[in-house]
């Protein structure tokens, strides 16, 4: 027998040494010279080679011949090379290099950012080429495929699992589970997640990860490990409980005093807050309080107040983990969580609906306690918010929820506590229509700080954190602090308290990495808003500075015809001001990570181009008008109303005021550019170093009308002081043609 197993482990070997001598590479360049030396230099080294010459047949070769690793240019005919690489990692593990003649940081973290595993530009050596090209494949065998070397795992029944605390490492499957929850990473991103978690307790620099996971050590470009692991931490959530925070010793924003607060009078709560906001980790710190576990809370504001410990039963409901593509989803989480209750106070299932054996277990738990149940449920709403898309099964959803979350009322007499949590808060919801004694404490001044951060506790709990974020950026303390502000605070849940909240996920993201990037918007898109904004022909210029009713944010009725509560409570909008004397409140984005990740976001289901060439139009826009090429500015703009797939009715011309509009807010990020809608003031202003640019467009009109109003009402005169060249552009659209016709661009003076 085992020499049968020698043979057999032989023949494994063998067949592994074969498939290595038989890589493929797919070369994708539209100039040929490049393609002739790059696949003469891999057949040199033994590889099998591919040729496309543009986009689209680069996507045919990947799924018809299977390649185990890409070349990929840039720019490229009929699909270019990001739109490429977006394409193949949505769907295969394959080692992506990016090839390209752009050398800007910018170009290397957008082909980083949508999955490539390398970047090199041209010229390039060979040599290093090739060195890189050894090195991603050498990382394993992409999707296509089992590694072979795990089939000799597997003969011998070796373990090939990693598990540190709630992170689980399937090496044999190349599974990454937290929580129980499985994370889609590359295979890139699996490598890193695996040296790093071989090395716990352990500091790894950039320079060894690159080395041990990259293969090679001075070739590779540090920002590429940076992206890496910034790409892991968004998908790997931080951790929300509790217990084992305080346990194994990480900081801790106190916020004990509002759990003693709410304790303290027995009433059911509801708070609703945006995703990532710290909701979970705020029923996990009531859920130990309510357990009675005295110790973790030594050192926090609540020793000082609590007395009596007491110890009562929890039902802690977590709605986060479950698939919603269909009711079984559902019905297999309720299912779970009510056997682990059952097991636990002996109550049986046999006959009973779901409702009902949830009443059945608070009884039981009250029963053989003696004191109220606690019931604590995390996330309410995740079923019908996944099932947006899907009205009749969000029907569902709504239906069987309705009839769990309504035993609530009826079991008032055996409960302590109930504390629900959620994004948004749906009428007609049996929680809310039934459970008329639940308080909402969403708008509540009294707990405007329950989640999220203050400016006041990033300052005195992230002293280090902080100084190292300045340093590292070269920035002040004071600009440092300026800087987190404009991108992370800004969320105001009331019109009382003036201070703003800052995203918790985001700041505890930005300390860790050091990059000031767009880490809560990341974590999660916002699909179904913008299906909504683009069903209903919302004007998305609205959005910033609409004014809504308190019935608008309080009571969402989640209509299609009415997008604005969802965007408000999903926390894309935040309250910017309120008159007391309509009692109307004032919207707006609440930060720069919001804004223009919303905007970007936003794009593509408004013009012809996908969000990834959206990012790299804006960034030639700055250039142009930096460099005072307006024409090249404006040609470039037309390419953002070429083919759009409406048709023109009465909506033509605010549709296309919209696309002006997003254009000149993502410029925004770069330069100073204004949008304006009111009377006297230019439909757009840009500003850079050493220019003003004021721009007229006309819908109904000609291009030297345009520039007859810009002159007649006075754009210029705000302008005039600064020293300044003062360019104006009037341009004409045409309807005819779907896009600008004429432009006339004068200089002042």
């Amino acid at each position: 027998m085992e020499n049968n197993i020698e043979n057999s482990n032989d023949e494994i070997k063998e067949r592994i040494i074969k498939e290595k001598s038989q890589k493929t590479v797919l070369v994708v360049d539209d100039e040929k010279p490049i393609v002739d030396i790059l696949v003469y230099n891999l057949k040199k080294e033994g590889y099998n080679t591919l040729e496309a010459n543009d986009g689209e047949e680069a996507v045919r070769l990947v799924i018809e011949k299977k390649p185990d690793l890409v070349l990929l240019d840039i720019m490229l005919p009929k699909m270019d090379g990001l739109t490429v690489c977006k394409r193949i990692r949505h769907n295969y593990n394959i080692p992506i290099i990016m090839l390209s003649a752009k050398d800007e940081e910018i170009d290397k973290i957008l082909g980083l950012e949508l999955g490539a595993d390398d970047y090199i530009t041209k010229p390039f050596s060979v040599r290093e080429l090739i060195a890189r090209v050894k090195a991603n494949l050498r990382k394993g065998d992409n999707e296509y495929g089992k590694n072979p070397t795990d089939e000799l795992q597997e003969k011998n029944h070796i373990p090939n699992q990693i598990i540190v605390g709630d992170l689980y490492l399937d090496l044999d499957k190349f599974e990454v589970k937290v929580r129980g929850k499985v994370i889609d990473l590359t295979l890139r991103e699996f490598e890193v997640l695996k040296y790093l978690a071989q090395q716990p307790g352990q500091v790894v620099t950039r320079e060894t990860l690159l080395e041990k996971v990259w293969g090679y050590e001075y070739y590779g470009d540090i920002r590429t490990v940076d992206v890496t692991v910034r790409r892991i931490r968004e998908k790997i959530v931080g951790i929300q409980s509790f217990e084992r925070l305080r346990r194994d010793g990480y900081l801790y924003v106190d916020k004990t005093a509002f759990v003693y607060e709410l304790a303290s009078t027995g009433n059911p709560y509801f708070l609703s807050r945006p995703r990532r906001f710290g909701k979970s980790l705020l029923l996990s710190t009531l859920e130990a309080y309510f357990c009675g576990k005295k110790e973790l809370f030594e050192g926090l504001a609540i020793e000082q107040l609590e007395t009596e410990w007491n110890e009562h039963a929890v039902l802690h409901l977590d709605l986060n983990a479950e698939d919603y593509s269909e009711i079984e989803g559902l019905r297999n989480g309720l299912e779970l969580q009510l056997r682990s209750w059952e097991k636990v106070y002996g109550t049986s299932e046999e006959g009973l609906s779901y409702s009902g054996r949830f009443m059945q277990v608070i009884k039981e738990a009250y029963r053989q306690t003696g004191r109220g149940v606690v019931v604590l449920i995390d996330e309410y709403d995740k079923p019908l918010l996944r099932s947006m898309h899907n009205p009749e099964l969000q029907d569902k959803f709504r239906e069987m929820l309705t009839a769990f979350y309504t035993v609530l009322k009826s079991a008032d007499p055996w409960l302590r506590f109930v504390f629900i949590t959620g994004v948004t808060k749906f009428a007609q919801m049996g929680i809310f229509s039934t459970l008329n004694q639940l308080i909402d404490i969403s708008f509540d001044p009294q707990y405007n700080a329950l989640c999220g951060m203050t400016r006041p506790e990033i300052e005195a709990n992230f002293v280090p954190e902080l100084e190292r974020l300045a340093e590292r950026n070269g920035l002040t303390k004071e600009d440092c602090m300026a800087y987190l502000t404009r991108m992370y605070d800004g969320y105001h849940f009331n019109y009382v308290r003036k201070e703003g909240m800052y995203n918790p996920f985001s700041i505890l993201n930005v300390l860790r990495s050091g990059m000031f990037e767009n880490y809560w918007f990341a974590s999660g898109t916002p699909t179904f808003l913008a299906e909504m904004l683009k069903k209903t022909h919302y004007d998305l210029r609205e959005l910033d500075g609409l004014e809504v009713t308190a019935a608008s944010l309080t009571d969402d009725r989640a209509d299609v015809n009415n997008p604005v509560p969802m965007i408000y409570q999903s926390g894309y909008l935040t309250i910017k001001g309120y008159d007391t004397e309509l009692r109307l409140y004032k919207l707006g984005y609440p930060n720069d990570e919001v804004k223009y990740g919303f905007l970007n976001f936003i794009t593509p289901f408004y013009t012809s181009l996908d969000e990834s060439k959206a990012p790299f139009y804006i960034g030639q826009f700055v250039k142009e008008l930096r460099a005072g090429d307006v024409e090249a500015f404006l040609t470039r703009l037309r390419a953002f109303f070429a083919d759009f797939p409406y048709e023109l009715n009465d909506k033509t011309e605010r549709h296309y005021q919209v696309v002006f509009y997003l254009v000149f807010k993502l410029l925004g990020q770069f330069i100073n550019a204004e949008v304006q809608s009111a009377l006297g003031r230019a439909d757009a202003v840009v500003k850079t170093a050493n220019a003003v640019y004021v721009f007229e467009f006309k819908l109904n009109g000609t291009a030297e009308e345009a520039l007859a109003q810009i002159d007649n009402r006075g754009y210029l005169i705000p302008y005039t002081t600064n020293g300044c060249r003062i360019v104006k552009i009037g341009a004409e659209f045409s309807k005819e043609e779907r896009n600008l016709s004429r432009w006339l661009v004068e200089e002042e003076g």
